[in-house]
């Protein structure tokens, strides 16, 4: 079965409706009586649940979690009126699980560390805010006209559940017969930072699972704090992961001869390039920073890495 149109939440999601499913479906002839309609009646909850995640229906997580309930309403139910038993406690515990899990979910989803549980209830699952739509998608052809084809692979990436909802408004452009690297661009920076800015990252070879949670660790930090703006550097990170020597970032206009700016019907939007550096050059940049003010250090460094000319000296292994 191909999932690939999905997120990680969804599969998760879409996983655990068709466990259930098969699990009360192993159930059915062995039960009798009002046993027998519960259990056929939670495996045809689930199947919709799993066909409808499966469509990409935004409520449909809704429905598990009202599978989830029923289960652990008939586990304290048959507590009731029939005592302890392991089928009854597998049913309650079961339900409970499984609730809480639906509902931990929906909070590092949410927001990470910190939920503002009024509002992570109302979140939508499946589809960008209505005032974005148009301008990621006008953001999406111009990188397309620009840079040349994209590709939305974010559910390739292990990253934590919060971040997926950033990672999967993250574009990869393959290379081209002009220009041998890989690009990686942001599509919702603009509309969550209230900045008209986008970042587009360069590696040297497909890295999507660095490049793309580095965007994501981005986005998300342009939209809960502060946008970060031309020549200013931050770091300590293995952003590329542990083995790569990069544990900073420079951020810093295109190398000469790239577009600048994102055209839109809106207006225009600045392209912002996301420079990886090593801890030294990272340390150096911020020590004349502080010392000589108006961005020295990290103006030196965007020289001395002939990042205007070429690029692609930034991209330490």
């Amino acid at each position: 079965m191909n999932l690939a149109h999905l997120n990680s939440d969804q599969r998760q999601y879409f996983w655990m409706s068709v466990i259930i499913a098969v699990a009360f479906a192993y159930l059915v002839p062995r039960a009798s009586g009002l046993s027998l309609l519960f259990c056929a009646t939670l495996v045809v909850v689930e199947i919709i649940c799993a066909i409808l995640i499966y469509r990409g229906w935004r409520h449909a997580p809704w429905i598990y979690l009202f599978g989830c309930l029923v289960m652990s309403g008939w586990g304290l139910a048959g507590f009731l009126t029939e005592g302890f038993s392991m089928k009854n406690l597998c049913m309650f515990g079961g339900g409970i699980a499984s609730a809480s899990g639906f509902y931990w979910l929906r909070l590092a989803m949410s927001a990470g560390e910190e939920v503002d549980t009024e509002n992570e209830m109302k979140m939508d699952f499946f589809e960008l805010p209505e005032e974005y739509e148009e301008q990621v998608k006008g953001l999406g052809q111009e990188y397309a006209r620009l840079f040349g084809e994209v590709e939305r692979v974010h559910h390739l990436v292990p990253l934590p559940l919060w971040l997926h909802r950033y990672a999967e408004f993250v574009v990869t452009i393959p290379p081209t017969e002009t220009r041998s690297t890989w690009l990686y661009g942001t599509l919702l920076v603009s509309s969550l930072s209230g900045e008209a800015v986008e970042l587009i990252l360069e590696r040297p070879e497909r890295d999507t699972s660095g490049a793309i949670g580095t965007l994501a660790r981005l986005t998300e930090y342009f939209a809960d704090y502060a946008p970060l703006r031309e020549w200013e550097t931050m770091g300590r990170h293995p952003f590329f992961g542990e083995e790569s020597s990069v544990r900073g970032l420079l951020f810093c206009r295109p190398p000469d001869g790239r577009a600048e700016v994102l055209e839109l019907p809106t207006g225009k939007v600045r392209i912002l390039y996301v420079a990886g550096i090593s801890d030294d050059q990272l340390t150096t940049a911020q020590a004349a920073d502080d010392e000589l003010g108006d961005f020295a250090g990290a103006k030196a460094l965007h020289a001395e890495l002939r990042i205007a000319e070429s690029g692609i000296a930034n991209l330490p292994n």
